[in-house]
């Protein structure tokens, strides 16, 4: 299962690197996401292990194709802060992550305030 979805990712990755560089650049809706107490977890952090790794990527597929375990914080998974979880987030993090394309997530790496989630132990 891990195999395939890794696989899933690598083509989907290959897929972004044909179709253009600017799918993570919706920056429109910056700033969106749940009301509520501001704490602090990782961008694009799936498990709140306190870093960003290929794992992260591999829940995010997993969760959104085969309805696996939710992310830790939602909002963290949203790496263009449009307001929407999609395939667009895991390929802009597998650039991010392997093309080294230097396009951060919109609200920044590392421990993070987003609304809505509860503080990671990463950040605390």
């Amino acid at each position: 299962m891990k195999v395939k979805l890794i696989a899933t990712a690598i083509v989907l990755s290959a897929a972004f690197l044909v179709a253009g560089s600017n799918i993570a650049d919706d920056s429109d809706n910056a700033g969106a996401g749940s009301p509520g107490t501001d704490k602090y977890s990782m961008s694009m952090d799936f498990d709140s292990s306190g870093e960003f790794n290929i794992g992260d990527v591999s829940a995010l597929l997993y969760w959104l194709f085969r309805g696996g375990q939710a992310p830790d914080c939602s909002d963290a998974m949203d790496y263009n802060q449009n307001g929407r979880i999609n395939v667009i987030d895991v390929v802009s993090g597998l650039r991010y992550l392997f093309t080294y394309t230097h396009r951060l997530p919109v609200r920044g790496v590392g421990c993070q305030v987003y609304p809505g989630c509860d503080e990671s132990t990463a950040c605390q």
